[in-house]
């Protein structure tokens, strides 16, 4: 199959035509398709090439597939996480195919983003942050509620969506880790480094992912701070550590935010101005937890 893009797939006991593909995940592709009852679903595919004897000849797009599906089936259902059908491996001679068919989301996150920044006003609406921001806490908590809990690592405005009910839905869940622990060996710095590298977003890293030397734990609190960087994004329009040329600077991430970093002049409160503060705080065990954030 390769990159080439089918007319249809039979998942389970039913065939989804596909319509086309409408975005990217991890090593996958997600395409809309409908049913022989034209029911729309979102369709994520992950082709996994074998070689000559059957191995599988790319082992991290394997893995970040077959992890998906893992988590999804951990913590499913829930209102805030997108809601899946149907998942699967199916094996052929040349290839090895991962599928996760999903409830169609008709919106997104980013969209409605892009639409409040043509508005005059320049501005997404507080009350339109703050329910975003309620629907994405509530996702974590669930995560992070989990024996292990478990990190994201992948929150970012790309991977919310909005569902036909108004919900906001995360997604992606490729980049997610149960395993929360500091790093003082070289050995053990340099490969989750590349590890880090692969599977989060510049943008959205947290101190300790920049500089692993501080010794902090890496857990499920990077979420946290990838929520004040999401809050600043879906509030001001970019992530608060990127320069003019949308070049991500580590040396400020590890600083930590602070509320004088905002413009002079902007339409929210305090209170969400201390919201970013406090999520976007340099040391993880300071920064709240989702439950503590809901109840704010």
């Amino acid at each position: 199959m390769g990159n080439s893009v089918p007319s249809s797939l039979t998942i389970g006991h039913q065939t989804i035509k596909i319509k086309g593909q409408i975005g990217d995940g991890g090593h996958g592709h997600v395409y809309r398709g409908e049913d022989d009852a034209g029911k729309d679903y979102a369709l994520k595919v992950t082709w996994v090439p074998r070689d000559r004897n059957g191995a599988v000849a790319n082992e991290e797009a394997a893995e970040t597939a077959s992890l998906e599906q893992t988590i999804l089936k951990r913590i499913c259902p829930h209102p805030n996480v997108i809601e899946v059908l149907d998942s699967g491996m199916l094996k052929e001679d040349n290839e090895i195919r991962y599928h996760i068919l999903i409830e169609y989301c008709p919106r997104t996150v980013l969209g409605h983003l892009t639409e409040a920044r043509k508005a005059p006003s320049n501005y997404l609406p507080e009350r339109d942050i703050m329910l975003i921001l309620r629907d994405t806490l509530s996702a974590l908590q669930h995560l992070h509620a989990q024996t292990p809990p478990i990190a994201h690592r992948d929150l970012r405005v790309e991977n919310l969506l909005v569902d036909v009910r108004g919900r906001v839905r995360l997604c992606n869940f490729g980049s997610c880790s149960l395993r929360h622990r500091s790093f003082a060996a070289s050995r053990d710095i340099a490969l989750a480094k590349e590890e880090i590298r692969r599977r989060t977003a510049p943008a959205y890293r947290a101190p300790e992912q920049v500089d692993l030397h501080l010794g902090h734990m890496v857990s499920e609190r990077v979420d946290i701070w990838a929520v004040g960087v999401l809050l600043h994004k879906l509030a001001f329009g970019a992530t608060p550590f990127e320069d003019s040329r949308g070049d991500v600077q580590n040396l400020a991430i590890l600083g930590g935010f602070r509320v004088d970093r905002l413009p002079e002049a902007h339409p929210y409160s305090s209170g969400l101005c201390a919201l970013l503060q406090l999520c976007m705080n340099p040391i993880p065990q300071a920064r709240p937890s989702c439950a503590q954030l809901l109840r704010r």
